[in-house]
């Protein structure tokens, strides 16, 4: 099983991605972190059967398992939502689905998160491509 995290981002005056409050999820694959960014959900909606829009961001340094608070370089402020350990099922282009051990303030939860492509990268080279995710809770604490 590998390491993973989310975190809420508090964009800074440089990032010109977005301006808004997002959650980054980082997924530890091949030495870096596979990253992609949604709106932000409650805990209860981690709990649930919901699919979200998502976009696949360029890969993160490891170091970001462990950040938290002003990343610098006017990039914002990162705080933690969940971290835990994941089991991958299916790895492709078009597929990211994995289950979660979370560990949250509200408590643990066991989660299916479900990556599918459902777009190209856009022109601005900012990201990897549009995605939807699907959570499917497993089992709750």
């Amino acid at each position: 099983m590998k390491r993973f995290v989310i975190l809420k981002h508090e964009p800074g005056e440089k990032l010109v991605r977005t301006g808004r409050q997002h959650f980054d999820w980082m997924f530890e694959v091949d030495g870096c972190l596979r990253t992609f960014s949604t709106a932000p959900i409650s805990f209860e909606n981690l709990k649930k059967n919901i699919s979200i829009q998502a976009v696949e961001l360029n890969s993160h340094r490891k170091e970001y398992l462990k950040i938290r608070g002003d990343i610098g370089r006017g990039l914002g402020v990162v705080s933690e939502v969940a971290s835990g350990i994941y089991e991958l099922e299916t790895i492709s282009p078009d597929l990211f689905s994995v289950e979660l051990r979370a560990v949250l303030d509200e408590g643990e939860i066991d989660t299916r998160a479900v990556f599918k492509r459902i777009g190209d990268n856009p022109d601005d080279g900012s990201h990897c491509g549009r995605w939807l995710l699907t959570l499917a809770s497993i089992d709750s604490v």
